[in-house]
């Protein structure tokens, strides 16, 4: 595959960085005047397999960036489309995606964590079901089909169950949680889709074809390699990241999309007792992340997205009215911008009853986590030509992340956290990207780790320090010994803020507190 951006001088780093104003406009027509780079957006069900780069578009990454936000647009759409109520991961092609929202999407229907990576009684790894197995509710939480039929709606049972509740209400590195104005955690969940799913219960060298041992089991992580998507081949592995705040009495829920849920937690640390379980709660989307490994993007190409009321209150608003994760009123000095609560002495605790266990985050984007695309009026103008009142037109594309350079000698270029003149390496457009609502405690901080590719490009298999090709989802693998959790709970130290940057890290350095 050609590099993206071979021709273009060291200046193009320094623009994505920031430090620099931009230059690039709109290509140029024969006549001199500025044509316009189209985002090619399009109400369709299937998920594209990769960014489209017109020949004409290489070397220019201004126009390349908008390939790469139409493949992030076109994914949301794909994924948020009704899903298929007989098959997991596949769209209802009877319907449209907008004109309701009370039913799961695509990408809802994708694998949990923990339907992945489970364990016996022994914590040992546990073969898991089949792809379109029907997860059931864990013990102590059997009322579920019960309060879907009371309430006309699915009610999906939320586990915290993985690793310090990482995937649930903790934000990764700093594990600490995002609090919202009423008190309440943000709720988070990380899904993978069927290839992925598929990859990791029989891993194939996408060469040889050769067939290495299961990835669910922690000990088999090495040489972790998914094949990619590619237009006119496999769709490739897709992870989504989401969270979710719970709704109240002052949000309106026909501005997200909603799903009742019930936050399941264990009665203790012992897998084969029973779980806790909240009553339905209704929850709103505030964030998506979706990360795609592809040809153009072997080092995956990572889209974020945000619900528009998470830091401004919606129009015509009351005065004093809040917005999901700021306070207009409050001044910086009661209220500090994303500040990193303070852990409890006795930790946190996952009981969504249990509220205002710190104060509210005041959340304010850093340059990293601001809206930086140009599709999102196309995106929504399409949306509402389905249904004016679709909730889908209050989610923006924040940015896409991509390689400039994917190809190295043939291989996957490795990723520099700040590239440089000596060291480009994927030379990631841009540099820094992030969501405030997922990585709201390391955004913007001096140590410049808000940037999603070289974050996962350092991720490690916890019981054999290889990489595990982008994806920190494996590191949730059994078995799980206690020199692994702490070997985890290292790694997340190391990325948190105030902690020295690790530039020298590359894929599968180990990370060791």
């Amino acid at each position: 595959m050609k590099s993206f951006a071979r021709t273009l001088p060291f200046v193009l780093l320094l623009i994505a960085a920031g430090l620099i104003a931009s230059t690039f406009r709109p290509v140029a027509e024969a006549n001199g005047s500025l044509a316009p780079i189209a985002c090619s957006i399009v109400l369709s069900s299937s998920v594209p397999h990769d960014a489209i780069i017109p020949q004409s578009h290489i070397g220019n990454p201004t126009a390349i960036q908008v390939d790469f936000d139409t493949l992030s647009w076109n994914t949301f759409i794909a994924l948020n489309w009704p899903a298929s109520p007989t098959y997991r991961g596949k769209p209802d092609t009877s319907k449209k995606i907008g004109m309701e929202d009370y039913g799961p999407v695509v990408w809802e229907t994708y694998k949990e964590s923990y339907e992945v990576f489970m364990a016996d009684a022994n914590g040992n790894p546990v073969r898991p079901t089949a792809w379109n197995s029907v997860p059931q509710p864990p013990a102590g939480c059997d009322q579920n089909a019960a309060y879907a039929a009371k309430l006309g709606r699915p009610v999906r049972v939320v586990q915290n169950i993985s690793k310090d509740g990482l995937n649930e209400f903790l934000q990764a590195f700093v594990m600490a949680p995002l609090t919202d104005q009423k008190g309440a955690f943000a709720r988070y969940e990380v899904l993978m889709n069927q290839e992925e799913f598929e990859q990791v219960l029989n891993p194939a060298d996408p060469k040889s074809g050769l067939v290495a041992p299961p990835l669910y089991d922690s000990r088999n992580q090495i040489n972790v390699n998914f094949q990619m998507g590619e237009v006119g081949g496999p769709e490739g592995p897709i992870e989504v990241k989401a969270a979710w705040k719970i709704l109240g009495q002052y949000d309106d829920p026909r501005r997200y999309h909603t799903e009742f849920i019930q936050i399941a937690w264990p009665v203790s640390t012992n897998p084969a007792l029973p779980y806790k379980c909240s009553q339905p709660i209704l929850v709103g989307l505030v964030a998506l992340h979706i990360a795609h490994k592809t040809k153009n993007a072997p080092q995956w190409a990572w889209s974020t997205f945000e619900q528009v009321d998470n830091y401004q209150p919606p129009p015509g608003s009351p005065l004093g009215r809040k917005a999901s994760f700021f306070n207009g009123d409050c001044p910086p000095m009661v209220c500090p911008k994303n500040k990193l609560p303070n852990t409890p002495a006795g930790g946190w605790n996952g009981d969504p009853s249990v509220l205002n266990q710190a104060p509210p985050t005041q959340v304010v984007p850093a340059a990293s986590a601001q809206v930086k695309t140009s599709c999102n009026d196309l995106a929504h103008q399409l949306l509402r030509s389905v249904n004016p009142n679709t909730v889908w037109q209050y989610y923006r594309l924040v940015n896409t992340q991509w390689p400039q350079d994917p190809n190295c000698g043939g291989k996957p270029c490795p990723v520099y956290q700040i590239p440089s003149l000596a060291k480009q390496g994927a030379n990631q457009l841009p540099v820094l990207m992030a969501n405030a609502a997922i990585e709201t405690y390391f955004m913007g901080q001096p140590a410049q780790m808000d940037t999603c590719m070289f974050c996962h490009s350092v991720a490690n298999g916890l019981k054999t320090n290889q990489p595990l090709d982008f994806s920190y989802l494996l590191q949730e693998a059994y078995p799980i010994d206690s020199t692994s959790l702490a070997n985890l709970r290292a790694q997340r130290r190391m990325m948190a803020p105030g902690r020295t940057a690790p530039r020298v890290l590359r894929r599968g350095t180990r990370l060791r507190g």
